[in-house]
């Protein structure tokens, strides 16, 4: 007698955990997605707080533009955005976030609830969620923008709770995440709290978002050599390139300060970094790197 199983079909509630374990990974990861959304609704205050690494708490406020009653609920469905409405528009694409993922995927994996304004509508309204299809909206009090506060991220999965690091480690992918950010948008107003203390107050600066300012670097990295950093602009083949570049004398064996930028949005290229390192073998010892800070624009 055979003993292959029948086939059956995935209840939704597990497909969505399953999701959601392939874009939040972990609490930075959620704080990223936040974050983007934050930025994509055109704030120039956003404040993060986190508590227990953010794994019991991620809440992320803003003074943006909000979101409309009518949409406060479905922006946590799968695969719903503004964003984008056919293939085409990836053509010229320039938000932070486009996929209609990360909220629904937020929700499967933890309790979420939401407050917005929107601009257009005289009072703010909360969702809270207990599920993907189980919520409330209701009336609230709020002036401006939208605060989203996650709470015990993979509590009800703890298969990828286990893998969490501890709460510190945690924190420091957090800021990790975090920083690029506070560099390449020096017109937000950073603030972020760690367990109830604010450990980052950056101002905004007169400087646009995607401008390297070297006021705000010397703020978030504190180090030394950003003094001594120099300004660098390319234009040309199709896109600019503008930053600051370190003093040859201020090598260093590890690749902690190299920050990469494409349209504002932080990546890692391996081509683009040993562009900048082999500019400077004649200068430095073999092996060294430089810290640099590169904002490529570029068509999408």
């Amino acid at each position: 007698m055979s003993n292959q199983k029948k086939l059956k079909k995935l209840p939704q509630e597990v497909v969505n955990q399953i999701a959601a374990g392939e874009v939040i990974e972990r609490p930075a990861s959620v704080v990223k997605e936040l974050v983007d959304n934050s930025i994509d609704a055109e704030a120039t205050e956003i404040t993060i707080k986190v508590r227990n690494g953010g794994i019991s708490l991620i809440e992320v406020s803003d003074n943006g533009t909000g979101i409309p009653e009518e949409d406060l609920a479905e922006v946590f469905t799968a695969h719903t955005t503004t964003k984008l409405e056919s293939l085409d528009d990836l053509n010229t694409l320039m938000s932070m976030g486009f996929r209609g993922e990360a909220l629904s995927t937020i929700v499967a994996v933890s309790n979420v609830s939401m407050i917005s304004k929107y601009e257009d509508e005289n009072i703010a309204h909360k969702v809270n969620f207990n599920s993907p299809d189980d919520y409330k909206v209701t009336g609230a009090a709020r002036e401006s923008g939208t605060v989203v506060a996650v709470e015990n991220i993979f509590e009800n999965v703890p298969v990828r709770k286990k893998f969490l690091k501890t709460a510190q480690t945690e924190y420091r992918n957090i800021l990790n995440i975090l920083t690029p950010y506070f560099i390449i948008y020096p017109n937000i107003h950073w603030q972020l709290f760690k367990d109830g203390k604010k450990v980052v107050d950056l101002e905004s600066t007169s400087s646009k978002a995607g401008k390297i300012d070297k006021e705000r670097v010397n703020e978030v990295v504190n180090q030394d050599f950003v003094e001594r950093m120099e300004s660098v602009f390319f234009d040309g083949n199709g896109m600019q390139i503008s930053g600051l570049v370190a003093h040859p004398s201020d090598h260093m064996s590890r690749t902690k300060y190299q920050y990469i930028f494409v349209n504002g949005r932080h990546v890692w290229d391996n081509g683009v970094a040993k562009s900048v390192f082999q500019a400077y073998d004649r200068y430095i010892p073999h092996g060294k790197k430089v810290p640099f800070i590169l904002n490529v624009q570029i068509k999408p």
